[in-house]
C-alpha cells in the first residue's frame, strides 16, 4: 500500500475511529506539530461531461496538519473543518512510516478502506434506484 493510499483513508474516516486507532495501540507519546492544524479553502474543479474542459465547480474547507515524530513526518488534511481529525491523521501517517507501528496499523487501515468502499456502494445503490433514462422519441411524418 502506498502512503498516499492511507493518507487519503486517513482523511475519508472518523475523528473517532482515528482516536480509538491510536488509543488500541496504546500510543501516548509525543509528537512535534509543525504545522497547524489549520483551516483554509481550496477550488474544486469540475469536467463538463465527466471528461470536457474543466470548470471551477465552487470552494471547499480543507483542514491540514503536519506532525513530526521519531523523524518521520506526518501529514494530514481532509475536506471540512475538524482541527482534531487533522492532526491525528497526520500522527497516523507518521506512524506508519515507522517499521515497528506500520504492521500494526495496516490492520486498522485495511479495515477503513473496506468501510469506506462499502459506504462508496451503498451511495451507488441508493442513487441508481432514482436514476431516470432519458429518451428522445421522434415524431412520425
Amino acid at each position: 500500500m502506498l502512503r498516499s493510499d492511507w493518507i487519503s483513508i486517513f482523511s475519508k474516516t472518523s475523528e473517532d475511529r482515528l482516536k480509538n486507532t491510536l488509543d488500541h495501540i496504546n500510543f501516548k507519546e509525543s509528537y512535534d506539530v509543525l504545522f497547524g492544524p489549520d483551516i483554509g479553502s481550496i477550488m474544486i474543479q469540475g469536467r463538463a461531461g465527466g471528461s470536457g474542459d474543466k470548470f471551477n465547480l465552487g470552494e471547499a474547507t480543507l483542514t491540514k496538519c503536519i506532525v513530526q515524530f521519531q523523524g518521520k513526518t506526518g501529514y494530514s488534511y481532509h475536506l471540512g473543518r475538524n482541527l482534531i481529525k487533522s492532526e491525528y491523521g497526520a500522527v497516523l501517517d507518521a506512524l506508519m512510516q515507522i517499521e515497528s507501528y506500520h504492521s500494526q496499523l495496516l490492520i486498522y487501515v485495511k479495515e477503513f478502506q473496506e468501510e469506506i468502499q462499502k459506504e462508496k456502494n451503498k451511495i451507488i445503490t441508493d442513487s441508481s434506484e432514482s436514476k431516470v433514462d432519458f429518451f428522445t422519441m421522434v415524431r412520425g411524418d
